[in-house]
């Protein structure tokens, strides 16, 4: 995390820390690039809605195609907890 707070040190936090912007995108560099947006940080960004849109959709496809005991075996961090 260090070494992208490095490269991007000219990036405005705007009105969040850096302790909220590793918290909402998990310390992923990919998804801290999504969050720039000509220079400053955004978090409101619809790249999160999208994500969050494609998570709900692949555990509804993933509920259609297993069973619960199937379902159980599989989950991980991938899935929320109440699958498990």
């Amino acid at each position: 995390m260090n070494h992208w707070w490095k490269r991007k040190e000219m990036v405005e936090l705007g009105d969040y820390t850096k302790e909220e912007v590793e918290d909402v995108t998990g310390c992923i560099p990919w998804f801290l690039e999504k969050c720039v947006v000509q220079g400053e940080i955004h978090l409101d960004h619809g790249f999160f809605t999208e994500i969050y849109s494609e998570a709900l959709s692949f555990e509804a496809d993933i509920q259609k195609k297993m069973s619960w005991g199937e379902i159980s075996t599989y989950a991980t961090i991938v899935l929320p907890p109440r699958l498990c």
